[in-house]
C-alpha cells in the first residue's frame, strides 16, 4: 500500500486514541470498509493483567459500623504510599470491646498528622472504602496507659509510653458489630502528603465475660509488692501502708521529706455472669497536703482520710493472654470532701486491665512484673478469695 493512502487513516487513529485518553466513556468508531484494515502488532501481544482489588460485603459492613471521629470515608483503596516516612506499631493491641471498640497507638519518624484505615476480613477482602483520619479532630487519651482513678489508690505505677510524634487513634464500635475477628490496614501521613509504608492488624472482639471461674463475689485480703531497694512488702486488709519517702521541693525555697500512707478497711468485686461487675471499697489514709505544708515547708498531713468508692462496669476474660479486662462506666463515693461520681458514656469507658490472672482454690490473683523497675517497683500482685 502506497504511503498516500496510509496518512488519512494513521491520522484517524491518531485522534481516536487522543479522545479516548482524555475522556473515559466508551467511543464507538464507524469503520470504513472501504479502507484496508491495517493490524499493529502491539495489539495481538499478551498484555499484563491488572490486579483489582478483592472487595468484600462482610469487610464493608464492618467499616459502616465502626465510628472514627475526624476522619471522612472514601470510596476506593488505600493511597499509593512513598514510605518517606516510618510507622511503627509495635505498641498496638490486638482486642476490641463491644460497643466500646479499640485504639491503635501509632508513631513515626516524621510529624504525622493523619492516617489512613481499611478494613478488611481476615481472608483478605477489601471493604469498598477507606478512612483518612485527621488526628487534630480524633484525639483520644489512651486510657490503657494512665493509672485510673480507683487504682491511684493502690499507688501503682504505670508504665506511660509518650514517643514523640505519636497518636492513638480511637475506633469505636456501634451496636451491630459483633465478637469475631477481623483485620485492618494502615499507614500514616504528614503534612507534606508523604506516606508510609501499610501495616496490617488484625484485632479480635470479645465478647464480655468469658471465664466461668470469675462469676462471684470476691474480698481482697492482701497485696505483696516486690522492690529493689525494699525487698518484698506485703500489707493485709485493715493495716496501713505507707510508700518510700518523697522530697518535697517548696516554691520560696527548701525541701522535705514525706510519705504518703493508705490501707483498705474492705474491698469486694462481684463479676457477673452476665459480664457486668460491681467494685466497692473503703479506704482511709495519710496524704500531704501541699497548699499547708508550703506555708512553712514541712509536711502538713490530712486527719481520718476516708473514703468509700462504687464503680460498675462491663469485663471480658482473655484466655489467651491470661487478661481481665473491666470498662468501667460509673465511679461514685464520698470522702472527705464531699460526694463525687462520674458517668463514663458508651465508647468512652475507662479500661482497667488486670494481668497474670489466675483462679484456682477459691483465689483470684492478679499483678505484674516489670522489666524495668518503676519507682523501685519491680512488681506486685493482689489476693482475693472468693466469698
Amino acid at each position: 500500500m502506497k504511503l498516500s493512502r496510509l496518512l488519512p487513516l494513521i491520522l484517524t487513529l491518531t485522534l481516536i486514541y487522543s479522545c479516548s485518553k482524555s475522556d473515559s466513556s466508551p467511543v464507538e468508531v464507524e469503520q470504513n470498509n472501504d479502507e484496508e484494515i491495517i493490524e499493529d502488532e502491539s495489539t495481538n501481544q499478551e498484555q499484563p493483567e491488572i490486579d483489582q482489588p478483592e472487595y468484600s460485603d462482610a469487610a464493608s459492613t464492618i467499616s459502616n459500623n465502626v465510628i472514627i471521629k475526624g476522619s471522612e470515608k472514601i470510596d476506593g483503596i488505600l493511597p499509593t504510599p512513598n514510605e518517606a516516612i516510618t510507622l511503627d506499631v509495635s505498641e498496638v493491641n490486638s482486642k476490641g470491646f463491644l460497643n466500646e471498640g479499640f485504639n491503635i497507638p501509632v508513631s513515626s519518624n516524621a510529624d504525622i498528622v493523619g492516617a489512613y484505615i481499611q478494613f478488611k476480613t481476615k481472608d483478605g477482602g477489601l471493604s469498598k472504602s477507606y478512612y483518612k483520619v485527621n488526628f487534630e479532630h480524633n484525639m483520644s487519651i489512651d486510657t490503657t496507659n494512665f493509672e485510673d482513678v480507683s487504682f491511684k489508690q493502690f499507688d501503682i505505677p504505670k508504665k506511660l509510653s509518650f514517643k514523640e510524634n505519636s497518636f492513638s487513634i480511637d475506633v469505636d464500635f456501634n451496636s451491630n458489630i459483633e465478637p469475631g475477628k477481623f483485620c485492618y490496614s494502615i499507614c500514616v501521613f504528614d503534612k507534606d502528603g508523604n506516606i508510609s509504608g501499610a501495616e496490617e492488624i488484625c484485632v479480635t472482639v470479645l465478647n464480655w465475660g468469658g471465664n466461668d471461674e470469675l462469676v462471684g463475689t470476691w474480698n481482697y485480703y492482701k497485696d505483696v509488692r516486690n522492690y529493689t531497694d525494699w525487698g518484698t512488702v506485703e500489707r493485709i486488709v485493715g493495716s496501713n501502708l505507707c510508700y518510700k519517702p518523697r522530697t518535697w521541693y517548696c516554691a520560696e525555697g527548701g525541701s522535705f521529706q514525706y510519705s504518703n500512707c493508705h490501707g483498705w478497711l474492705f474491698l469486694t468485686v462481684t463479676y457477673n455472669a452476665d459480664g457486668t461487675y460491681e467494685r466497692i471499697s473503703e479506704s482511709y489514709g495519710q496524704y500531704v497536703i501541699g497548699k499547708e505544708s508550703e506555708v512553712n515547708c514541712e509536711p502538713v498531713y490530712t486527719t481520718d482520710a476516708m473514703e468509700t468508692v462504687k464503680t460498675t462496669g462491663t469485663w471480658s476474660y482473655d484466655s489467651e493472654k491470661e487478661q481481665l479486662v473491666q470498662v468501667q462506666y460509673t465511679y461514685e463515693g464520698e470522702n472527705q470532701n464531699g460526694p463525687f461520681s462520674y458517668i463514663y458514656d458508651k465508647g468512652e469507658g475507662r479500661l482497667l486491665w488486670r494481668s497474670n490472672v489466675v483462679t484456682e482454690d477459691n483465689l483470684f490473683i492478679f499483678g505484674e512484673d516489670y522489666e524495668y523497675p518503676i519507682r523501685e517497683l519491680s512488681g506486685f500482685r493482689y489476693f482475693h478469695s472468693k466469698e
